[in-house]
């Protein structure tokens, strides 16, 4: 802390004086705040789409590189945005389609309007979601798989076990020496009661795990019927409008041909009266 006199205070009186720190000046945006439309939205999904940035572990090296190339894709292509916004915009479309299928599910399975660019757009959205889900869940699976495969070469190395071997197995697994023939008989009947109740408790979970990956292809294929029930019924509904463009546009066409017939007999009538008047003129001159 430095010191100094002042002028206004007594001799020989000094004054505290405490240093300012200069206020830091707060960093500037790098990239301007992008105003995302469709235009933009369909071309961040292709830029998605070609460097697939969701075929890597969420946090992962590979996955920040791909998503630095969607950023370098839309940046050449005119947008100004870096690898943050476009991620952002992803994990908010992502958001939006979540949204609109709780609303679906709630509404039991009516299917919100939408145009078909914005369908375009749902179901890409849709496919990266699926795709991040898979390689998320690879991994559970396989660990899944391989803690069955562990749990019943056990299973089959018990079986094959001699009653030797499997009272010395259950001597290790209980760190105690042979006890007397009493206690040693109790023992095994308590660690073989423990061994089924175990191998039961991982069947049960086998099991569970096996309903809950069915669950999941069943919740699946169901998505995908009413996805595909979904287009046919706007495919009925399309066809049904273009027949009734086509019968409107038939209607209009007869309506003119019909206006221009009667034109035409107008006409006619309207000559054969003036051919008429004409001859009746004659003869009364010639009269």
């Amino acid at each position: 802390m430095n010191f100094k006199a002042s002028g206004s205070s007594e001799v020989g009186e000094v004054v505290p004086t405490v240093p300012v720190k200069a206020a830091k000046a707060k960093p500037s945006k790098s990239v301007n705040r992008m105003s995302w439309d469709n235009n933009s939205v369909n071309a961040l999904i292709g830029e998605v789409t070609l460097a697939n940035p969701f075929q890597f572990r969420y946090k992962t090296s590979d996955r920040a590189r791909a998503w630095q190339q969607v950023a370098e894709g839309m940046v050449k292509k005119g947008y100004k945005v870096d690898c943050r916004a476009v991620r952002d915009r992803i994990h908010v479309l992502k958001d939006k389609v979540k949204a609109k299928n709780n609303v679906e599910r709630a509404a039991s399975g009516i299917a919100v309007e939408e145009t078909e660019e914005e369908l375009g757009i749902r179901e890409a959205v849709e496919r990266m979601m699926q795709e991040e889900e898979d390689i998320e869940l690879a991994p559970k699976e396989r660990g899944d798989e391989q803690k069955k495969k562990t749990e019943g070469e056990e299973l089959r190395k018990r079986a094959c076990e001699t009653m030797g071997e499997t009272r010395k197995r259950h001597q290790d697994e209980a760190g105690t020496s042979t006890t007397p023939k009493r206690q040693r008989n109790k023992g095994r009947d308590t660690l073989a009661f423990l061994d089924r109740k175990m191998e039961l408790e991982q069947e049960m979970k086998r099991e569970d795990l096996e309903k809950r990956r069915e669950e999941q292809e069943r919740q699946r294929a169901e998505e995908m019927e009413r996805r595909r029930e979904e287009e046919e019924r706007r495919g009925a509904e399309e066809a049904i409008r273009q027949r009734r463009f086509e019968l409107m546009q038939q209607q209009m066409l007869q309506q003119q041909q019909q206006a221009l017939q009667q034109q035409q007999q107008q006409q006619q009538h309207n000559q054969q009266m003036q051919t008429m008047m004409m001859a009746l003129i004659k003869s009364l001159e010639k009269q």
